[in-house]
C-alpha cells in the first residue's frame, strides 16, 4: 500500500524525471517506512515524505538544484535566479518546519485545535452577520426600497390604512412607486388535498417594484387589482413544483384559493421569497375604501421605492408634512393620538432588532480569537525556551538573523494557515447547522452561506493571527544574546527576564479577556433568568396549542364558525388525558398580536374615533380561563350561556381596570367598539394581566369577548382560532389524537403551528437565550485558556526556581510558605488581569443595554462575582505547581542542578 501511495505522490514531478526518481528513491523509501514503529512514527514519516516530495518537485520545476538553464538574457537570468532562490528558501523553510512540527505532535495538535476553534467561531458568525446585515438584498436597487410605518398612539410602529395608502400614492413625490400588501394564511385546493400556506395579497405595483422577473408568465395588472377584478394568482417556484410538478404549461390553469378558483398567470423564479420563505403565493389585494371607518384599520404593509437621486432626508421631510396635513384634515381620526409617519429602509426593517445580538456574538468571538492568540503565543514562547540554544548555535555558525526570523515566522504562519483551514471547515459546518436549527429570530438566514467575502475575512483572520502570536516570539528569539544562550545550556531551562515578563503579560491579558467575556455571560444569564421568572399571568405547564384554519367557503357565516368550534372543542374535551380545551384569536407570546380597536366607555362623554382609547380585543371560547390557567380577580368568566342571543358581555384585564376605573369597581360598567350601531357590552369579570406581547413588556389594556358574540360585538367572529388544550401528562403525546378529533369533524381543516406553551415562551426569548448560550461557550473557553495560561506560567516558574527552592528548603523553609509564595504569584497575575478586565467590561457591557432585562449592565454584584470566579480559577490553576514545589525534595533538587 505505501509503495502505491509513494508512486501516486510522484505525479508532482515532471515526466522526464519521474522514472529516475522512482528508480533511485523507491527502495530507500520502502526501507525507511519498514523501519517505523507505531502510529506516531508513521504519521511523522508521511509528513516528512510529503513535504520532501512537494518541495523537491517544485524546485525541479523552477530549475533549482538541477542542471537546467534559467533563461537566456543575463538580467532575466539573474532576476529569475533570485526569484527561484527566494522560493527555494521558502520551500526549504516549509520542509524544515513540517519536520520540526511532526516531531512534536502534542504541541502541534494543541495549537492547531486552538486556532481552528478560535478562527472557526468568528468566521461562522461573520458569515451570518454578512448575510443578514451587510449583503445586498436580492432585489433591484435594494437601498432605495423603503418601508412606510405609521404611529397613531401607543407603543411601536405599524402598517397604514387603505385611505392613508391612497394619500401616499397621490401625494408623495419623492417615490417612484408605492405598494401595499398584507399576508395571511391561505388554503389552496383543487385536484389535490387542501394545502395551507402563507400568501401575499398586494397591489399591482409590488412585484414589479422589486425588479424580479417571473420565471414563467407575468405578474397581475392594475385592472386585476381593482375590486371585482379577475381572480388570478402568481405561484412561487416551490409551490409550482409542489402543486403542478413543475409543468411548464401551468399558465392558464386554475387553483382553488379559500374556496374560489384563481387562474395561474405566473411563476416567480427559484429563490424569490418576499417577504420571507413562508410566503408561497401572490394575489391581487383588490383594496376597497368604501368603509367610512377604513382610515382606522391599519392593517396594510407599505413598501415604496425612492426616486433616483432623491435623498432619504427629502422623503422624510415630505412624509412629515403629509402627516401634519392629514392630522389637520381628519381631526376626528387623529385628534387624541396624533399621526406620525416613519421611513425605514427595507433592509433595516427586515433586520429589526436582530443586529444587536449578532454583533455582540461576533464581538465575543473576536475576543475569543484574541485570547486564543495570546494562548498560542505563550505556547510558542514556552517552546522557544527549549530552542534558544539551537538558534544560538546556528547564529554563531553564521546564519543571518533575518533568515532565522523568516524561518520562525514560516513555522508560525504554517500553523496559522493549517489552523485557519480547519477553522473555515468548522465555520462551514457551523453555518449549515445554524441554518438547519433555525433559531427563528434571525432574518434572511436562508440567504446565508460561505462566499468570497467570508473567505476573505477568514484569510485576514489567519494572517492577523499568525502575525499576532508569531511575530513577537520570532523577533525575540532571533535577537537573543548568543553568548548567554550558549552559557545557559538546554539543561537548565532558564530563560531571560524579558521572556518571563512577556509571558506574564500575556497571561494577564488572557485573564482580562476572560473577565470581559465572563461579564457578558453573567449579564445575559441574569437576563434570561429574570425573563423566565416573570409572572406570566397564566400557567403554561401541560398546555398544547395549535391553530385551526377552516375554509371561508365552508364557514363563511358567523353561526357556521361558532358551531364548528363548539363541536371541535366538544370532541377534544372528551379525549383521555385532556382536562380542558378552549380557543382564542391570538395566543399570548405567539407573536400573533390581536388587532387594536377603538372603543367607548358609557360613563365618558362622546368622543371622536381619534380621541377614543384603543386596545386589543381577544375572542375566546368558554373554558379559556381554565385551559390557559388565567387568574380571575373578580366577577366571572364566560360560560356556555354567553351565546349569540345572550346579552353582550366582556371581560377585561387589570391594566384596563386601572386605566379607566382605578377608584371604583369595573363590574357592571359598559364598553363598546367604536361604531354607532353596535351594542354596549357589560363588564362581567376582571382577570390578571397576561404578558402577551413579550416577557419584557408590561401588559396593556385588553378586552376579552365571547367568540359566539364576536360578529355582534367585535365586528366579526374570527374564522381562524388557536386551540389551547390543558392535559394531565405530556401534551405533545396528544397532538395526534387532537388532530384526529378535529379532522373527524372536517378533514379539510389545516392545523399548523402545533407547539406547547413552553415552546412559545422559549421562542419569545430565543434571541437572548441564543446569545447567552454562545457567549457562555466562548466564556468557558476563554476561562479555560486563562487557567491554562496561569498554570503554564507558574509551572515554568517552579521549574526555573527548582534549585533556589531546594536551597531554601534545605535551610529550613517550610513547605506551606513555599506553597503560599507560589500561589501568591498566580494570584498577583489574576488580580492584575481582573483589574484590567473589569475596566474593559465596564465599557464593553454598554452594548448589552438593548438586550438586558431586570439587571443593570454596571451591576456591582455581577462584576464582583466575575472577579471572584476568575481569582478562584487562577488560585486553583496555581495550586498544582505550588503543591509540587512545596513537596520538593531538596537533596534531589540540588543534585539535579549540580549534574
Amino acid at each position: 500500500m505505501h509503495r502505491r501511495i509513494y508512486r501516486a505522490l510522484l505525479i508532482a514531478y515532471p515526466p522526464e524525471v519521474r522514472s529516475e526518481f522512482a528508480r533511485d528513491m523507491e527502495e530507500t523509501f520502502h526501507d525507511r517506512y519498514r523501519a517505523t514503529r507505531g502510529t506516531a512514527e508513521r504519521f511523522r514519516f508521511w509528513l516528512r515524505a510529503v513535504s520532501d516530495l512537494v518541495a523537491t518537485a517544485t524546485l525541479d520545476r523552477l530549475g533549482v538544484g538541477r542542471a537546467r538553464g534559467l533563461g537566456s538574457g543575463a538580467g532575466g537570468g539573474v532576476r529569475r535566479a533570485r526569484g527561484a532562490s527566494m522560493i527555494a528558501r521558502i520551500l526549504q523553510d516549509l520542509r524544515i518546519t513540517t519536520r520540526s512540527l511532526a516531531k512534536r505532535p502534542g504541541y502541534t495538535t494543541v495549537v492547531l485545535l486552538t486556532l481552528a476553534l478560535s478562527i472557526g467561531a468568528p468566521a461562522a458568525i461573520f458569515t451570518v452577520v454578512d448575510g443578514v446585515l451587510l449583503s445586498a438584498m436580492q432585489y433591484r436597487d435594494p437601498d432605495r426600497l423603503t418601508r412606510v410605518l405609521v404611529n397613531t398612539g401607543g407603543p411601536g410602529w405599524h402598517g397604514a390604512s387603505g385611505p392613508e395608502f391612497a394619500d401616499y400614492e397621490a401625494r408623495l413625490e419623492s417615490f417612484e412607486n408605492v405598494a401595499a400588501y398584507r399576508g395571511r394564511y391561505t388554503t389552496l385546493g383543487g385536484s389535490t388535498a387542501p394545502l395551507l400556506t402563507m400568501a401575499v395579497f398586494a397591489t399591482a405595483d409590488l412585484l414589479p417594484m422589486l425588479g424580479v422577473t417571473p420565471a414563467l408568465g407575468r405578474t397581475f395588472s392594475a385592472e386585476e387589482d381593482r375590486p371585482g377584478g379577475d381572480p388570478v394568482i402568481v405561484l412561487s417556484y416551490g409551490l409550482w413544483v409542489q402543486l403542478f410538478g413543475g409543468d411548464p404549461e401551468v399558465l392558464g390553469r386554475t387553483v382553488k384559493v379559500n374556496g374560489s378558483l384563481h387562474t395561474v398567470i405566473g411563476v416567480m423564479p427559484r429563490g424569490f421569497n418576499f417577504p420571507s420563505p413562508d410566503y408561497q403565493a401572490w394575489l391581487p389585494l383588490q383594496l376597497s375604501l368604501d368603509n367610512p371607518l377604513a382610515r382606522t384599520n391599519h392593517d396594510l404593509d407599505i413598501l415604496a421605492r425612492l426616486g433616483s437621486g432623491v435623498p432619504m432626508s427629502r422623503a422624510r421631510a415630505e412624509v412629515g408634512l403629509l402627516a401634519q396635513r392629514s392630522f389637520d384634515a381628519y381631526p376626528e381620526f387623529y385628534a387624541e393620538h396624533g399621526y406620525r409617519i416613519r421611513l425605514q429602509t427595507l433592509r433595516d426593517q427586515t433586520v429589526g432588532e436582530s443586529g444587536t445580538p449578532l454583533l455582540i456574538i461576533l464581538g465575543a468571538a473576536l475576543f475569543l480569537l484574541l485570547a486564543a492568540c495570546v494562548t498560542v503565543a505563550n505556547l510558542v514562547l514556552a517552546r522557544g525556551e527549549t530552542r534558544k540554544r539551537e538558534v544560538a548555535v546556528r547564529t554563531a555558525l553564521g546564519a543571518p538573523r533575518m533568515r532565522l526570523t523568516g524561518q520562525l515566522l514560516t513555522e508560525h504562519m504554517l500553523l496559522a494557515v493549517v489552523g485557519g483551514l480547519g477553522g473555515v471547515a468548522l465555520a462551514f459546518f457551523g453555518v449549515r447547522a445554524l441554518i438547519a436549527a433555525d433559531p427563528g429570530w434571525i432574518p434572511r438566514l436562508w440567504e446565508v452561506g460561505l462566499d468570497a467575502r467570508t473567505l476573505g475575512f477568514s484569510f485576514l483572520l489567519v494572517l492577523t493571527t499568525g502575525l499576532a502570536f508569531g511575530l513577537a516570539p520570532a523577533l525575540k528569539m532571533a535577537r537573543a544574546d548568543i553568548s548567554e544562550c550558549l552559557k545557559e545550556g538546554v539543561r537548565s531551562g532558564a530563560g531571560s527576564g524579558s521572556s518571563h515578563r512577556l509571558r506574564r503579560t500575556l497571561v494577564v491579558t488572557q485573564v482580562a479577556f476572560a473577565v470581559v467575556l465572563a461579564t457578558g455571560v453573567a449579564i445575559m444569564v441574569q437576563t434570561v433568568r429574570n425573563l423566565y421568572r416573570v409572572d406570566l399571568g397564566f400557567r403554561p405547564d401541560h398546555v398544547l396549542t395549535m391553530r385551526l384554519v377552516p375554509s371561508f367557503e365552508t364557514y363563511g357565516t358567523a353561526p357556521a364558525r361558532v358551531r364548528f368550534y363548539e363541536d371541535a372543542l366538544r370532541r377534544v374535551r372528551i379525549l383521555p388525558g385532556v382536562t380542558e380545551a378552549a380557543a382564542v384569536s391570538a395566543l399570548p407570546l405567539a407573536g400573533e398580536g390581536a388587532s387594536n380597536w377603538s372603543y367607548l366607555i358609557a360613563e365618558q362623554p362622546d368622543l371622536s374615533i381619534g380621541d377614543a382609547p384603543f386596545a386589543p380585543i381577544e375572542q375566546v371560547t368558554p373554558g379559556y380561563l381554565d385551559a390557559l390557567g388565567l387568574t380571575l380577580v373578580r366577577g366571572r368568566f364566560f360560560n356556555e350561556r354567553d351565546g349569540p342571543a345572550s346579552p353582550a358581555v366582556a371581560v377585561i384585564n387589570e391594566a384596563m381596570a386601572r386605566t379607566h376605573w382605578s377608584e371604583e369597581d369595573p363590574l357592571g360598567k359598559r364598553i363598546k367598539v367604536f361604531d354607532p350601531g353596535w351594542p354596549w357590552m357589560e363588564v362581567v369579570g376582571v382577570v390578571k394581566d397576561v404578558r402577551g406581547a413579550g416577557l419584557d413588556r408590561e401588559a396593556r389594556p385588553l378586552v376579552y369577548v365571547p367568540h359566539a358574540q364576536g360578529h355582534a360585538t367585535a365586528y366579526l367572529s374570527h374564522l381562524s382560532l388557536a386551540l389551547a388544550v390543558k392535559t394531565e401528562g405530556d401534551p405533545t403525546a396528544l397532538a395526534g389524537p387532537i388532530r384526529d378529533a378535529v379532522w373527524g369533524l372536517d378533514a379539510d381543516v389545516p392545523i399548523p403551528d402545533v407547539a406547547t406553551m413552553g415552546e412559545l415562551i422559549a421562542a419569545s426569548v430565543a434571541d437572548r437565550r441564543f446569545t447567552m448560550l454562545l457567549l457562555s461557550g466562548f466564556g468557558l473557553v476563554a476561562l479555560f485558556l486563562a487557567s491554562v495560561g496561569v498554570y503554564g506560567v507558574i509551572s515554568f516558574v517552579v521549574s526555573q526556581r527548582t534549585h533556589e527552592i531546594g536551597i531554601r528548603m534545605a535551610l529550613g523553609a517550610r513547605g506551606a510558605r513555599i506553597l503560599r509564595q507560589v500561589v501568591g504569584e498566580g494570584l498577583l497575575l489574576a488580580l492584575l488581569g481582573v483589574t484590567l478586565g473589569l475596566v474593559g467590561a465596564l465599557f464593553v457591557s454598554r452594548v448589552f443595554q438593548p438586550l438586558v432585562f431586570g439587571v443593570a449592565v454596571d451591576d456591582p454584584i455581577t462584576y464582583l462575582g466575575v472577579a471572584v470566579m476568575l481569582i478562584l480559577t487562577a488560585v486553583c490553576a496555581s495550586f498544582a505547581p505550588a503543591l509540587r514545589a512545596a513537596r520538593l525534595d531538596p537533596l534531589r533538587a540540588l543534585r539535579a542542578n549540580a549534574e
